[in-house]
């Protein structure tokens, strides 16, 4: 297996923690128990928002000049929409108001760190005289939805390392990892102090919440590339272990399980799940009415178990869909079997003949009454853009009667940079 494909940058967040997963997924693979490619239609929708992005970066292209352009990656064919212009249009004005010399799908060599190893950076530069002095800075396009956060992130962070090397390894003040996801908003960070200096000196527009910064000096930099060495040779040398994390499982192709090849997902993953909810669920016997009272668990045995409940969600769904599918090859797990459900939901096979045999006898009431187009639609319609008149009076006044509930509190782990939400507990106080 290529050094590229064993210690990528993309999978970092794993095998710098999880260091037993490269070798362990390099065996599954050569088994074909997990795909050595697996490429997706919202992967390579992401290689056709990178393409525009790059020739727009490169050639001085406007991402409207591709609305309506027919593109293909892996196997899979989009036409750009207004919409992904209208997505990529912040993020590629921002990169330019970086430096006049960009360097673009610039491949950076990481053998300094890791033997043989190289990786493909979006864009960066190196601009001294700034607001804040000489500045390293990189820009990392996400098109995906699941958010994805700059702070402390391997993969950008080994691209800067490669960065700094390939220039020569200049002295800087300031590392500036931005991560551009335009369609997630969430996984961000407080913007830090450096870029807002930035921001002021350049009397430059504040950018929305989907443009996602970093920062990070040139010792700390260094330090994380000392690490990585270590964890090279520690994997180069057989020394390493499987350590379980949100980080580290959620985008590792050893962690489902799939029982059409009777392989049950990573051991080690398996066994964590459980000893998150060690001494809460008795595996042995049904779920029902015994489960604890939550209110009665130890508070930070409960946080544990909500701070991991998507992953822990996702795993039980691998569970059952492998133990679906050994029921659908005839060898259902010992206690199950396979029965018909529910019908579906009955649809008519043809709307028109549905109407011309209701409305003689029904009138009216044989036809749903006429809705408003969504409220994303219509802004697509009536709001002006770069490249459409639109109705500005109508949006105008459509948008005075548009209202959005406020957010609702949610649980994170209070490492999470923004504001913690204190409820008024005495807003009833009065009534009383």
């Amino acid at each position: 297996m290529s050094a590229h494909a064993r210690l990528s940058p993309s999978a970092c967040a794993r095998w710098s923690t999880c260091t037993a997963s490269v070798r362990f997924v390099e065996e599954l693979t050569a088994r074909r128990v997990v795909p050595a490619d697996d490429a997706t239609e919202w992967a390579a929708e992401g290689t056709i928002a990178h393409l525009v992005r790059e020739m727009c970066l490169a050639e001085g292209f406007e991402p409207d000049d591709f609305v309506g352009a027919w593109m293909s990656a892996d196997g899979f064919t989009f036409q750009v929409t207004q919409a992904m212009a209208d997505y990529l249009f912040e993020g590629i004005q921002w990169v330019r108001e970086q430096s006049d010399e960009l360097l673009i799908e610039k491949r950076v060599d990481l053998s300094s760190w890791l033997p043989g190893q190289f990786g493909t950076m979006d864009a960066g530069w190196f601009r001294s005289g700034t607001a804040i002095g000489r500045v390293l800075g990189l820009s990392d396009l996400k098109f995906g939805m699941n958010p994805v956060s700059a702070e402390d992130n391997e993969q950008q962070k080994l691209y800067m390392l490669g960065l700094w090397d390939d220039l020569g390894r200049p002295d800087f003040d300031v590392g500036i990892i931005n991560i551009d996801q335009p369609r997630a908003f969430g996984g961000g960070s407080d913007m830090p102090e450096e870029m807002q200096a930035v921001i002021e000196a350049n009397d430059s527009d504040i950018p929305s919440v989907g443009m996602k910064f970093w920062t990070i000096n040139q010792p700390d930099l260094i330090a994380f590339g000392d690490r990585i060495r270590n964890v090279y040779n520690d994997i180069a040398t057989g020394r390493t272990k499987f350590a379980p994390s949100i980080k580290a499982c959620t985008y590792c192709p050893a962690r489902q399980a799939r029982s059409a090849t009777g392989y049950m997902g990573c051991p080690a993953f398996n066994q964590w799940m459980m000893d998150i909810m060690l001494g809460v669920v008795d595996f042995r016997r049904p779920f029902g009415e015994e489960m604890p009272d939550p209110r009665e668990l130890d508070p930070a045995k409960r946080f544990e178990i909500v701070r991991n409940a998507k992953t822990f969600i996702k795993w039980l769904g691998s569970l059952h869909a492998a133990s679906v599918e050994a029921a659908m090859s005839g060898e259902p797990d010992p206690g199950s079997k396979l029965v018909i459900g529910r019908k579906g939901s009955r649809v008519y096979t043809d709307d028109s003949k549905a109407i011309q045999i209701m409305v003689p006898v029904l009138g009216d009431e044989a036809l749903k009454p006429m809705a408003p187009i969504g409220i994303t639609d219509a802004q697509n319609k009536l709001k002006p853009a770069r490249n459409r008149a639109g109705h500005p009076g109508a949006w105008e006044r459509l948008n005075e009667i548009v209202t959005q509930a406020p957010g609702k509190p949610v649980l994170v782990p209070d490492t999470d940079a923004r504001e913690a939400y204190v409820p008024d507990t005495h807003q009833f106080d009065d009534t009383f």
